[in-house]
């Protein structure tokens, strides 16, 4: 009897356990009911229809007006409180939006003649220059695909327009309008302006930062390998500053002193000096130009000079001689060449300290007093940050404008030097 007894009460204790099992299960079954039903309801909501793919045998550059239906035409939104909401989610698409920005800016649109809006789920590039040709096309269908294989870039030259094409959809659209007439009324030089160039960023994020926030409009030259190189372009792009590539190059000293890695040689062949070039150049998006890093030994033979100034020219950059040595051949070559160039003429901050980096910020302003512009370069030293803080107020009370330096180059036939670029005083010839 105590046997049975005791079956009856473990048989009784079963009962309650095997109940909460099949209602723990059927909660599970519900629970994922529901999820399904809202993962349906979310791609319903994004889902666009995929873009037609092209017959096989045809380039993978397409044409956007091949699919049977005009994609419809992008509807205003409101201004957004972040710049690019629509690729801060997809690392991808904000890799594409940074690579399509570098490239038409290193085909030589200028920055007031691109505009970039995002549109719901397009990123619109309203850009003020002739419709590029099959070459650069080519050029950036193979970027993107290195990104992302499955990117096809779509060109379109009867509309003007390039689209950019993954995962069914269309996340970029570049439409081309014609340039703008360019200003003859007033003279590029009007006023009193400098140029303040710092050199040697890409290393400190934290330098760069504060740098970017100072209220004059100091032109970013980075140095392509360093660790930031990138991230400090796209800082200085996106705070209204212009970026220069700081080129590095070969000084007298090499190679006790060494202007660091892929710098250009003078022992180079004309290929290897094009290939070292443009691989700086792509690793400083938004670049409009380069100034020279060191370089007092390169800068004096004039034909490796001249193989790197016709790269840049042919990219529509410019080129700002550093003028490190008194031999530099680099103004001269620009000019024979009839491409953009301007040339240094105050270093600010040889010596390290706040006063005599004053001074010379206050000889810099006499300059551009006398001839109406003048180019100062510098560091980024905590006491050239602190001048340059302190001297503000100076540029307003002395009426002199403190510009981007593509503002100041100058373009023409083969001319003397300046007279002010001619006399390089020794402890300015640093590199």
């Amino acid at each position: 009897m105590k046997k049975n007894s005791s079956r009856r009460k473990k048989t009784k204790r079963v009962g309650p356990d095997r109940r909460v099992k099949v209602l723990l299960a059927a909660l599970f079954v519900l629970g994922v009911l529901l999820a399904a039903l809202v993962g349906l309801s979310h791609l319903r909501r994004h889902y666009q229809p995929p873009v037609t793919s092209s017959p096989s045998g045809t380039s993978d550059v397409q044409s956007p007006s091949s699919s049977s239906s005009p994609p419809p035409a992008p509807v205003s939104i409101p201004a957004v409180s972040t710049p690019y909401p629509e690729t801060a989610e997809r690392p991808e698409l904000e890799e594409m939006r940074v690579e399509i920005e570098s490239a038409l800016i290193r085909n030589g649109i200028q920055l007031r003649h691109l505009e970039i809006k995002p549109q719901g789920d397009l990123i619109l590039f309203r850009v003020h220059s002739k419709f590029p040709g099959s070459e650069w096309v080519e050029t950036l269908s193979r970027r993107l695909k290195a990104i992302a294989p499955g990117i096809r870039v779509q060109s379109d030259p009867a509309q003007k327009m390039i689209g950019v094409a993954w995962e069914g959809n269309r996340p970029f659209l570049l439409r081309f309008y014609p340039p703008p007439p360019i200003p003859v009324a007033e003279p590029v030089h009007s006023g009193k302006k400098v140029a303040i160039i710092m050199d040697d960023l890409g290393r400190d994020r934290q330098f760069a930062r504060k740098l970017a926030k100072l209220p004059l409009a100091v032109t970013f030259s980075i140095l392509p390998y360093e660790p930031y190189a990138a991230w400090t372009a796209r800082l200085a792009h996106g705070s209204g500053r212009e970026v220069l590539v700081h080129i590095p190059m070969q000084p007298q000293s090499y190679p006790e002193v060494n202007p660091g890695e892929g710098a250009l040689l003078v022992d180079l062949t004309a290929g290897e000096l094009v290939s070292r070039l443009n691989d700086q150049l792509e690793r400083v998006p938004h670049a409009v130009g380069g100034n020279n890093h060191m370089g007092s030994l390169f800068a004096e033979h004039a034909e490796k000079m001249e193989v790197v100034l016709e790269e840049l020219r042919n990219r529509g950059l410019f080129f700002v001689d550093s003028l490190t040595t008194p031999k530099s051949t680099g103004y001269l070559t620009a000019k024979r060449l009839k491409m953009a160039v301007a040339v240094r003429d105050v270093f600010l901050d040889n010596v390290q300290n706040v006063g005599r980096i004053g001074r010379q910020i206050d000889h810099l302003i006499a300059l551009a007093e006398k001839k109406g512009l003048a180019v100062g370069i510098c560091h980024p030293y905590p006491e050239t940050l602190e001048a340059l803080r302190r001297s503000v107020n100076r540029f307003k009370a002395r009426g002199v404008e403190v510009v981007a330096v593509s503002r100041l180059v100058e373009k023409g036939a083969d001319t003397a030097l300046p007279a002010a670029a001619r006399k390089v005083n020794p402890a300015e010839s640093r590199k």
